[in-house]
């Protein structure tokens, strides 16, 4: 049991690490948001996804997230478009289910968003967004993002976002006028 705990912690810690290299590694200047395609040259598959996602870090409590968009083609129209979010929470709860994942803007409107993902213990949650979503994050700066889980005793992670807070405007702005640069497969 105590291999377990100890192996837990360690797991943790450097995924804290690693969130916060991440962090330090992102620039937040215009324009640091932009679509990357790549295609596996073994097997001629294409993917999408964005340079970056939005992190935030707490080094005192040990929490945090990141949220990045998930990216698909139209075959129909040849253009980029985000379906859903997606998060990794980490030590908002030991597991997760149902999250309520909450944007706060400048205007104090909110978008309060709920996972539909499964239960899990990987610190995952997958949010859908309407289109009224989506208009609010391309046009709105973001002051704070609230995660509370709907597990483990309702956990919650609340980060004031001040260096970053047109991150989604900057994302719909690359699907918007299809920001796209190629990278050769790993």
């Amino acid at each position: 049991m105590k291999r377990l705990a100890l192996t837990l912690v360690v797991i943790l810690n450097i995924t804290l690490v690693n969130i916060g290299l991440a962090q330090k590694a992102t620039t937040t200047k215009k324009d640091s948001v932009y679509i990357i395609k790549t295609t596996d040259d073994m097997t001629d598959k294409t993917y999408y996804f964005i340079s970056r996602g939005l992190v935030s870090i707490d080094n005192v409590n040990k929490q945090g997230f990141r949220l990045e968009a998930f990216l698909k083609k139209d075959e129909s129209t040849n253009k980029i478009y985000m379906t859903d979010l997606k998060a990794k929470l980490v030590n908002i709860g030991s597991c997760n289910e149902k999250v309520t994942l909450i944007f706060k803007f400048e205007d104090e409107s909110k978008i309060q968003l709920t996972s539909w993902n499964d239960f899990n213990c990987e610190g995952k949650a997958w949010y859908e967004l309407s289109d009224s979503d989506k208009e609010s994050l391309s046009t709105k700066k973001i002051v704070k993002i609230k995660f509370q889980n709907g597990r483990d005793g309702y956990e919650s992670y609340t980060a004031d976002i001040t260096n970053d807070n047109d991150y989604y405007v900057q994302l719909f702005d690359a699907i918007n006028k299809q920001k796209i640069k190629e990278e050769k497969s790993k």
